[in-house]
């Protein structure tokens, strides 16, 4: 049964990925903003390579100079790289630039231009001449009557009989 609904879910996630991109309405693209993210990650972890590699002491300096009894535990890797994935998931902070895949709609101006010119257009379409409507309210009105009394006729019919002896 787990593995039937697995294969269910899978199903949906695939049918909804690939929809759009199959009916024409859209295309995935790789993001930029990501590929950027990930390259600036990688030249600041090979900076601090660099640094750590390239930087040299003149002096000798204690290990443990800068350090309180407070701050072992804080600043002790084991530590820190649990509170960072606890923080990491307790407290996601994703962008745009976090996701690797954009989705992009085709004719996407299209609807940009139809809603600006519906926004434009929206005080110049409003009248209040009730003469330029194409519909009377008392005729809905008669219409309305007329089906009421005729759902009235048709139930006193069917629990009385015909009335036409």
């Amino acid at each position: 049964m787990f593995l039937v609904i697995m294969g269910v879910m899978v199903v949906m996630v695939v049918v909804t990925i690939f929809l759009p991109q199959l009916s024409g309405l859209a295309t995935y693209t790789n993001n930029p903003d990501y590929i950027k993210k990930q390259n600036e990650k990688k030249e600041s972890k090979a900076k601090i390579s660099n640094q750590f590699t390239t930087e040299q002491h003149d002096l000798y300096e204690a290990p443990d100079a800068y350090i309180d009894g407070d701050d072992i535990v804080k600043t002790s890797s084991r530590f820190t790289s649990v509170r960072s994935t606890i923080n990491k998931i307790t407290h996601p902070n994703l962008t745009e630039r976090d996701i690797p895949i954009k989705l992009e709609l085709f004719g996407e101006s299209d609807l940009k231009r139809r809603a600006r010119s519906n926004k434009e257009n929206v005080g110049t379409n409003i009248t209040n001449d009730p003469n330029n409507f194409d519909y009377d309210i008392d005729e809905f009105i008669d219409e309305e009557n007329k089906k009421d009394e005729q759902e009235y006729l048709e139930a006193a019919e069917k629990k009385y009989g015909s009335a036409n002896v």
